[in-house]
């Protein structure tokens, strides 16, 4: 009878790397009991052993029974997974995204957006041309050392015992009680993101599916008829800043937006539509929730923002002036319409590897202030700023040190000794920006344009480190991602209490102050503008998703939080349940009524 030995020195190897990365992965989740994490260290150790097994049958018996180049690709695609392995560590860690829905959404991706977020990365094109051709090195690497390893076992082989089962089958078993809590974060940190024994979800049934986005051209033709509409005609200034976390807009920090906060209108809560720029800026300037984001995208729909086209059948003119890429998820097409026709001009200073993202906002700046001086009223003025998106930038000697030259993301994913000096670089970043937001408020004082001017400051989203186990943003919905700065200045109008809004909020709310009325754009909006009266008292936030609509969302009522999602990922429209992720202090019921707007027929 022919011997049948395993390579087992290879494929112990391959083990303990995963089960080491997966354990650490648990390990860093930074809530439950011992029991849910000896519960999940378990689970990972059995699944990452059961995965080597099969794989290291799989190899054997492709080696002594298919021809030898099948043998040499199955090895390499072990390493593959290996790798994978190993980059899924970084984006559990960094981002809560795993492999499988990483590649997904890079498969859902045009070829020049997948190149955009390579850029929004801020890894340089060549970092990603050394890992491609390091991971090949290791690849090949990986098939030599299996060979040769090989040879080793062959003639050294593995005496299995019944007591190997016994305990085998005693494991699993004990796998089966799992714990009670919630469990996502740990479910996430394992190699097969689930369980072997999960139980499903709690679920809300929905009486219909999620409504369909609105006809475009009937949306066009309520918004003709603002022209007709007497109105104010201040100049209108909106600046849309990367990663602005409200929490951090501090006298200390940002003396100049903490003193615009306290004199002007600054809800106590403001959430962010998204926590990622997509749909975060989707929703601004279209006052729309984020689950349209897809099905309003610039093949299906032409015409651009429909805030913007509010303002433009009002007479304004409109004045872009970005160090953000705008060219992301086509979102020049996106707001400004298929050939740019809402904006009267484009100042574009994209940040690059030569010019670097505080260089570029401070020319966004001195372009802004160079327009300012060709006229008055009747023009808005629209400014993406870059400098507070990671690594975060600003000039040298930042009020705020010790700080990295340059952040060390592999080093932050096993330890967060050195977190502090993160803080300080994002810190210099909002003081910088800061500072040129205190520039342009002075000279738009001596111009004499002050008082009647409107300004709206935001963030696209905020910024997490490590307050729920992830680092940056575009991984989970927390109060740290999602609160953002929301700062109106309406002319005169002197602060009032206003306790929560959110992006869909923005154009609504400077319609109403300019036409002193909502009726000329009803039904136009998802949002309500905060001098309403019977205000909606819900918030919604959807998780990034990349260029597909966000299944994962918040609903908030300013007090507590649902969070939620829907039992159909790809397919959101077809859902016919929610599933409930977690729920904070309140009870479904008080959800009821967002859940019944998001369905209701139109």
């Amino acid at each position: 009878m022919q011997k049948f030995s395993v390579n087992y020195l290879f494929f112990f190897c391959f083990f303990s790397f995963i089960s080491v990365l997966h354990c650490l992965q648990v390990y860093f989740v930074d809530y439950g009991s011992l029991w849910i994490k000896s519960h999940f260290l378990l689970n990972a150790l059995f699944q990452c052993f059961l995965e080597s097994i099969v794989l290291a049958t799989m190899a054997k018996i492709l080696q002594k029974r298919a021809p030898r180049w099948v043998g040499f690709s199955f090895i390499g695609c072990v390493m593959v997974i290996f790798l994978l392995h190993c980059i899924e560590f970084f984006m559990v860690r960094l981002m809560d995204i795993s492999i499988v829905y990483g590649l997904a959404m890079v498969f859902d991706e045009s070829l020049g957006n997948f190149i955009e977020m390579l850029y929004a990365s801020q890894i340089p094109l060549i970092t990603w041309l050394w890992i491609s051709m390091g991971s090949a090195a290791a690849v090949l690497g990986g098939i030599y050392l299996y060979f040769r390893s090989d040879l080793w076992s062959e003639r050294r082989p593995l005496q299995f015992r019944k007591r190997y089962v016994v305990a085998f089958g005693a494991t699993a078993l004990l796998l089966m009680v799992n714990p009670k809590e919630g469990n996502q974060e740990f479910s996430q940190a394992l190699p097969w993101k689930r369980t072997l024994f999960e139980s499903a979800l709690k679920a809300v049934k929905l009486e219909h599916s999620l409504k369909p986005a609105q006809n475009e051209e009937e949306l066009l033709k309520r918004i003709s008829r603002l022209s007709d509409c007497g109105k104010k005609n201040p100049d209108v200034f909106l600046f849309v800043i990367e990663s602005l976390r409200a929490d951090y807009i501090t006298a200390q920090i940002a003396p100049n937006f903490d003193q615009f906060k306290q004199e002007f209108i600054a809800p106590e809560l403001a959430l962010a539509s998204g926590n990622g720029t997509q749909l975060s800026w989707f929703s601004i300037f279209n006052s729309k929730y984020p689950f349209y984001f897809s099905q309003m995208n610039p093949k299906n729909w032409k015409s651009g923002s429909l805030g913007l086209q509010c303002l433009k059948a009002l007479g304004y003119e409109v004045h872009v002036f970005s160090s953000s890429r705008l060219s992301y998820y086509q979102m020049d097409k996106r707001i400004f319409g298929e050939n740019h026709q809402l904006a009267n001009s484009f100042s574009l200073f994209t940040a690059n590897e030569d010019i670097p993202a505080h260089e570029s906002d401070r020319r966004c700046f001195a372009a802004l202030e160079e327009k300012m001086e060709m006229g008055h009223g009747g023009r808005c003025f629209i400014v993406f700023l870059e400098s507070t998106h990671f690594d975060y930038s600003f000039p040298e000697k930042g009020k705020f040190s010790p700080y990295y030259q340059s952040i060390p993301h592999a080093q932050l994913a096993f330890s967060m000794n050195g977190l502090e000096k993160v803080k300080n670089r994002y810190r210099n970043a909002i003081h910088y920006t800061d500072t040129l937001f205190g520039d342009f408020k002075k000279l738009l004082k001596n111009k004499g344009g002050w008082d009647e001017a409107v300004v709206i400051v935001t963030g696209d989203h905020g910024e997490e480190f490590y307050e729920n186990g992830h680092l940056f943003h575009a991984s989970n919905l927390s109060k740290e991602q999602i609160h953002v700065p929301l700062y109106f200045k309406f002319g005169k109008v002197k602060k009032g209490g206003y306790s929560l809004a959110s992006h869909v909020d923005i154009f609504p709310s400077l319609l109403h102050y300019l036409l002193e009325d909502t009726t000329p754009f009803a039904g136009v909006f998802d949002g309500e503008s905060l001098f309403s009266v019977n205000r909606w008292c819900y918030a919604i936030t959807g998780r990034y998703n990349g260029c597909r609509d966000p299944y994962e969302f918040l609903i908030h009522d300013g007090d507590g939080s649902l969070l939620v999602r829907f039992n159909e990922k790809g397919k959101i429209f077809d859902a016919n349940a929610l599933e409930i992720l977690k729920m904070d202090g309140k009870d479904i019921c008080d959800f009821a009524p967002a859940i019944e707007r998001l369905i209701e027929r139109r």
